[in-house]
């Protein structure tokens, strides 16, 4: 872990409702990656997360993106854009954060191209 990475998450744990926000959608446990990325994320710190295939990389960005911006809702606004490198990917990620947008009421859309 980077020196700047153990700054952040001393002085910004994960916030408790992330943790029960995940928790609440069926994840027993945070996996490392999450607990890593998630204090960066929440702080809306421009940030790469690298990890293996199945970590948890997409719902460690989605779920406190879509928190935050639930709360600045404008009809008609675009107010998140997730790029993924092939159509296949696109339509995954599409299926799997579906659930995560409309539990914070959100609506989204797929685009590809």
């Amino acid at each position: 872990m980077s020196d700047l990475e153990q700054k952040i998450l001393k002085s910004h744990p994960p916030e408790a409702f992330l943790e029960e926000k995940f928790h609440s959608l069926g994840f027993e446990q945070l996996t490392d990656i999450q607990k890593r990325a998630l204090p960066i994320i929440h702080q809306k710190i421009d940030s790469l997360v690298i990890a293996p295939t199945g970590s948890g990389k997409t719902e460690c960005s989605v779920i406190p993106t879509f928190s935050q911006v639930k709360e600045t809702k404008k009809q008609g606004k675009i107010k998140v854009l997730y790029i993924t490198p092939l159509r296949a990917l696109n339509r995954d990620v599409f299926r799997r954060i579906t659930k995560y947008a409309e539990l914070d009421g959100l609506t989204i859309q797929v685009r590809h191209g």
